[in-house]
């Protein structure tokens, strides 16, 4: 006991008393973390909550919508679990896509009606109306929010809004019928738009009016109207088509359209797209200026096919951007079918003239193998051959110059620089190319000679007629 008291006495002494309350402190600390580490469980988190937190409510005569955000690190969760109750009460609420609606009036297929229920489902919880706050629950980690809305509430909140959506669309159609009277179809077709616009939440049901007493089926006839306003449309070429022949011409192609009306007034501010074949991948935009025209211009053809053609359709996507559509009515819009105006063009081949000119004359060198290659090249190019300089594009002219013979120890060789040139109809020359000594060795004078001609047979082939096609066409 003795020993006892006087080591207390050495750590008193040592330690001081505050020592031994520091490590107490710090026990009872370790305690404290040890039992706040152990996570509760889903039934002592939910312990106390109303029976729509634990099970979707059901309540005969409402949409029901529960919505739910985790608090830690989200300073929005009362904000974020009422938006997911509205979703929820909107999801409840059933799409269906009538078969007199104006999505089945533009026969669009089952993709595309599954779209507009998830898009309604999005717009009707931005929509959503008259809905009331039941209740809300916490607990350490979750706030609930439970909304409902009376199904007879939303029927005559929705009635009344389809009654001011339709009287809107109503005052857009028939502004719409106004101004395509008036040959106005750009301004008309806006109008049709902002017709289906106002009635976007609605495209997938039966909606009626009264035309002189009788109920019709609105979303068709607006529908079948707007599609009589494309069909109207029409883009008229100058002509049945046009030949051409390439090669011979090099300034760009310019083929004047109208674009006009079922009754042929001109119609304005029209845009449309245009494709020419011999530029694949290249579309061309143009607007119809006050009298209905546009002038198309393309590059000039350089294409060996013997058809090309030039096509032009309504240009249906800019004439949306400029309406400001909403994204249900720019895809129903879309699937309206636009015809496509073609304008045949005629290709024909440049005709050549072509002759060898050579300074001497040895009827031993036999050039008439030169002439069937020439013929056989042009050909080969698609390109028309003629006897007479006055019936051709163009004029070929192989010219054969410093003609060189010589012999030693026994073998004999022949030489000549070589010219191609190329002049159009008017005699302007607009290609020239030389070779300088091209030469053929043998044993003997004639062997020689026919050897310069394969020589020069063969620079025709890879060198001298490829340049020749490359840089004129």
């Amino acid at each position: 006991m003795e020993k006892l008291e006087y080591h207390y006495a050495i750590n008193q002494m040592k330690y001081g008393k505050g020592f031994y309350q520091l490590i107490f402190l710090l026990f009872v600390l370790f305690l404290v973390g040890c039992a706040s580490s152990r996570q509760p469980s889903f039934e002592e988190q939910m312990k106390g909550a109303p029976d729509w937190v634990r099970r979707t409510p059901s309540q005969p005569g409402f949409f029901q919508g529960v919505g739910t955000a985790t608090k830690s690190g989200n300073s929005d969760f009362r904000e974020q679990a009422q938006n997911n109750a509205l979703n929820e009460l909107a999801n409840s609420i059933s799409v269906n896509v009538s078969s007199e609606s104006v999505l089945n009036s533009f026969q669009l297929d089952a993709s595309f009606s599954e779209m507009y229920r998830r898009e309604s489902r999005i717009s009707s919880a931005r929509l959503l109306e008259g809905y009331e706050l039941v209740d809300t629950w916490e607990n350490q980690n979750q706030f609930w929010v439970y909304y409902r809305l009376s199904q007879s509430k939303y029927n005559q909140i929705r009635e009344e809004r389809l009654e001011r959506a339709k009287s809107e669309s109503l005052a857009k159609f028939r502004e719409a019928q106004q101004l395509q009277e008036r040959s106005n179809f750009a301004d008309a077709f806006r109008s049709y738009v902002q017709a289906f616009d106002a009635i976007g939440d609605f495209l997938g049901e039966n909606i009626t009016y009264s035309d002189r007493g009788v109920e019709s089926p609105y979303g068709v006839h607006l529908s079948q109207a707007f599609a009589d306003l494309i069909r109207a449309i029409e883009i008229k070429f100058p002509d049945a088509g046009m030949s051409y022949r390439w090669g011979s011409q090099s300034e760009p192609i310019q083929i004047n359209v109208r674009v006009i009306d079922e009754k042929g007034s001109p119609l304005s501010n029209i845009p449309i797209i245009t494709r020419v074949s011999w530029m694949p991948g290249t579309t061309l935009d143009y607007q119809s200026d006050r009298s209905g025209n546009v002038r198309i211009r393309a590059n000039a053809i350089n294409s060996r096919r013997r058809e090309e053609e030039v096509s032009c359709r309504l240009d249906i996507n800019r004439m949306l951007r400029s309406s400001n559509s909403g994204e249900i009515v720019r895809r129903v819009v879309q699937q309206l079918n636009t015809e496509n105006y073609v304008y045949p063009i005629r290709v024909e081949a440049p005709s050549f003239y072509f002759s060898i000119d050579r300074q001497y004359r040895r009827p031993e060198l036999a050039l008439h193998t030169v002439e069937n290659e020439l013929s056989r090249l042009l050909t080969s190019e698609n390109f028309n051959t003629v006897g007479e300089v006055r019936q051709s594009d163009y004029r070929l002219r192989l010219v054969l110059q410093n003609p060189r013979e010589n012999q030693s120890n026994g073998r004999f060789s022949f030489q000549s620089d070589v010219e191609l040139i190329v002049e159009n109809a008017k005699g302007a020359q607009i290609y020239r190319q030389q070779e300088r000594g091209l030469s053929g060795v043998s044993n003997s004078k004639s062997q020689a000679e026919e050897e310069f001609v394969n020589v020069l047979i063969a620079r025709l082939r890879i060198g001298l007629f490829p340049n020749m096609v490359k840089a004129v066409f």
